[in-house]
């Protein structure tokens, strides 16, 4: 079987750039790098300062990755092998050209905080009530016209701006 580490080395071949080891607790304020925990499992990842026009796919074999923080990119999409990661706690793809959110995403059970901010999405799926968990979701700066109606059955803390004045105008 194959190690975090291992995967980590291809990952930095596939970005073309080497990668440091960053606090656990630094994986969304420090610089590019990942978080690993005391048995070498990578459990952060942040690639904010890296040009990336793709997804790289060699993240999805990091099973124990519950930190990812990808802003700032022209990634388009967010792959469906996503809900690979079932250790996800935190996904940050602000800024990134994404136009939809994969239904694939909502198979992540311990999602607690999503932030799709500043992208091109246009709508959002009515199985998003299947993020039970999710505490913070942010999708402000999009291109969303209406909400599911479902939107009104998941408990969550946290709107911003246009969003939460949609979602007001909807369904309050």
């Amino acid at each position: 079987m194959i190690s975090d580490l291992e995967i980590l080395k291809e990952l930095e071949e596939e970005i073309e750039r080497k990668l440091d080891q960053i606090p656990t607790d630094q994986v969304f304020v420090s610089h590019d790098g990942y978080a690993i925990d005391s048995r070498k499992h990578v459990i952060g990842l942040r690639l904010v300062e890296v040009d990336l026009k793709k997804f790289p796919l060699s993240i999805m074999r990091l099973k124990f990755l519950r930190e990812l923080n990808l802003q700032n990119h022209k990634l388009d999409t967010i792959p469906t092998e996503i809900c690979k990661l079932r250790n996800l706690t935190r996904i940050w793809m602000m800024n990134c050209n994404i136009d939809q959110v994969p239904t694939e995403i909502f198979q992540l059970r311990n999602l607690r905080e999503l932030d799709l901010a500043r992208n091109r999405i246009t709508q959002l799926n009515p199985e998003i009530i299947k993020l039970s968990g999710i505490q913070h979701l942010d999708l402000d700066d999009n291109q969303l016209k209406s909400f599911p109606s479902t939107i009104t059955e998941v408990d969550l803390d946290l709107f911003w701006g246009e969003v939460r004045t949609l979602i007001k105008q909807e369904f309050f």
